[in-house]
């Protein structure tokens, strides 16, 4: 009786194990083999990551220094976003970095890129006669900070080794912000804002007359 209780209870641990590894590989040598596969793929496509958006980064503060003449507070950020992700490109590069650090990596860079799209949000919270007039402090039209969302979304998307969920998450959250922030905002070719509203209002009771 007590040998049958054992095997019906090894039976179904291992049925569980079946159903919690059900993607797996039923060898072990062979699932380490592709997790240490997939690790490298997924260090290398970090890597990329890190090096273009410190690249764009740096830019950015040049262009910033350039044509605004002074070192803003989105500067700062840029500035301070392509320094770390120099540091953490640095670090995988000579191996400090461990592969359980990744999606730890992953994940601080997916947050200062998202910050990157709140900085260029089109809204004004300052007025003339403070520090980030040069940042948040000017008239700003919808199409402002368009292409940091779209470039984000890239990255989640395309290069980051992030969970589906997760990328769903920052496709849905990001350009929704930006339109709300666009809508109520945005102070520059209103005028434009409206009249597409009034084409799209025309279209849309046309196509109830004809219905």
């Amino acid at each position: 009786m007590d040998h049958s209780v054992k095997a019906m209870n090894s039976h179904r641990k291992v049925v569980f194990s079946r159903l919690l590894n059900r993607h797996n590989f039923e060898n072990g040598e062979l699932e380490q083999l592709y997790r240490r596969y997939t690790v490298k793929l997924q260090q290398t496509s970090t890597s990329s990551v890190l090096a273009l958006v410190a690249s764009l980064a740096f830019s950015l503060v040049a262009l910033h220094v350039v044509y605004v003449k002074i070192l803003t507070a989105a500067a700062l950020y840029y500035l301070f976003v392509g320094t770390s992700f120099a540091a953490a490109l640095g670090l995988l590069i000579t191996g400090h970095a461990k592969d359980a650090h990744l999606p730890a990596i992953c994940y601080a860079v997916q947050v200062l890129c998202s910050g990157i799209c709140l900085i260029g949000l089109p809204m004004q919270v300052t007025d003339s006669n403070t520090w980030g007039v040069y940042s948040w402090g000017q008239e700003h039209a919808a199409v402002h900070g368009v292409w940091e969302v779209l470039f984000v979304l890239f990255i989640s998307y395309s290069l980051l080794p992030l969970k589906t969920r997760v990328a769903v998450c920052v496709g849905v959250l990001l350009p929704t912000l930006h339109t709300i922030i666009a809508v109520t905002s945005a102070t520059q070719y209103q005028e434009l804002t409206w009249q597409q509203d009034r084409e799209i209002g025309k279209k849309c009771l046309e196509s109830r007359l004809l219905l």
